[in-house]
């Protein structure tokens, strides 16, 4: 499946996948391969166990699949005090029933796609995703709705989730999220308000970055190969999808990719169990507060010569961007590329 004409280009690859994946991240992933070879790492934002074990279920939820391996099935809150507008991804509005059931079978064949082609040339695919209880950042609307402020651990919602750490919280804030809206002309409160009902993030994007440096740290990766793949049309959706109630209920056909993994020493599949007795959460804080500091310094040690990060900033969360500023710190300069999958209706 490479470029018959010449020989791949040697060196650090990554693509990186921050957002459901479109026609165009499989066309990017294949051509990169063609280019570098065995140079190209994939990155997923997704927890691959949870995927597994809602594959596992005699009836799938495909509302409890991994954000990044599914379309979305509601509005985002918008601009406050005015209506919700839907977002446009793939030439499809996302507004109805019938318009997330379209777009739902072409994400899941884009990700059943990607899968067999990673598995068919062995590309080295990583889920670097940190289950929510364990996410030691989490940012939220202050309760007088004028400022981000980085939640104590034992109040509020913070309280539910073990792996809160409120002074990486407030170190992430300060270097890295507040900055990177700054330099783009954007504000961080405002883009909070309009992209989550929760106005709350835990900055799952940006922790996955971390985890794509952690490569080399065998202690956090359990290895799978892939078995088989394909769309099913048999799936549910426990949560009702833009308001249709009735047609959320009927429905027993939703798509979704089936995908199947078995535990290999040796294998090119790559999951962060963080709720695992194996994972180290202070060692995993210690490389986000290490990464923070490199960043902050303002000259990171790049430990890529390409990346390409396919994002959909401000769709559903406002952590992709502060994302985008730190794989972008490990690339070297030159070699950093974004695609953006939605657009405004």
């Amino acid at each position: 499946m490479g470029n018959c004409c010449s020989e791949p280009m040697t060196g650090r690859h990554a693509e990186v996948v921050i957002g459901a994946p479109t026609m165009q991240t499989v066309d990017h992933i294949k051509a990169a391969y063609d280019k570098y070879g065995k140079g190209l790492t994939l990155f997923i934002a997704a927890d691959l166990k949870t995927f597994m074990k809602q594959l596992a279920k005699d009836i799938t939820d495909v509302s409890s699949i991994p954000t990044n391996l599914r379309a979305p099935y509601q509005y985002r809150p918008g601009i406050p005090g005015e209506e919700s507008q839907p977002i446009v991804l793939e030439g499809i509005t996302l507004d109805s029933f019938a318009a997330f059931m379209e777009l739902q079978e072409m994400i899941s064949e884009y990700v059943r796609a990607i899968l067999e082609f990673a598995a068919a040339n062995d590309i080295p695919t990583y889920f670097p995703i940190v289950g929510r209880n364990e996410r030691p950042t989490h940012l939220q609307v202050s309760p007088e709705g004028d400022r981000v402020v980085a939640f104590p651990p034992d109040e509020g919602p913070r309280a539910k989730h073990p792996g809160s750490n409120q002074e990486l919280s407030s170190l992430a804030l300060d270097i890295l999220v507040e900055p990177a809206f700054k330099n783009a002309g954007r504000s961080l409160l405002e883009d909070l308000k309009r992209c989550t009902g929760y106005e709350a993030t835990y900055l799952a994007d940006v922790l996955a970055i971390v985890g794509a440096k952690l490569t080399k740290n065998p202690n956090f990766w359990e290895s799978w190969s892939l078995t088989s793949c394909e769309v099913r049309h048999d799936g549910r959706h426990t949560k009702d999808i833009f308001g249709d109630k009735n047609a959320t209920k009927k429905a027993k056909n939703i798509p979704y990719c089936k995908a199947d993994f078995v535990p290999k020493s040796d294998g090119h599949f790559y999951s962060m169990d963080s709720s695992s007795p194996g994972f180290d959460q202070s060692e995993f804080n210690d490389a986000l507060r290490t990464m923070l500091d490199e960043h902050a310094s303002g000259s990171p040690m790049p430990i890529w010569d390409t990346c390409r990060v396919t994002h959909d900033s401000f769709a559903l969360d406002v952590d992709d961007l502060p994302a985008l500023e730190l794989a972008k710190g490990l690339t070297i300069p030159g070699g950093f590329t974004t695609d953006i999958t939605w657009r405004e209706v």
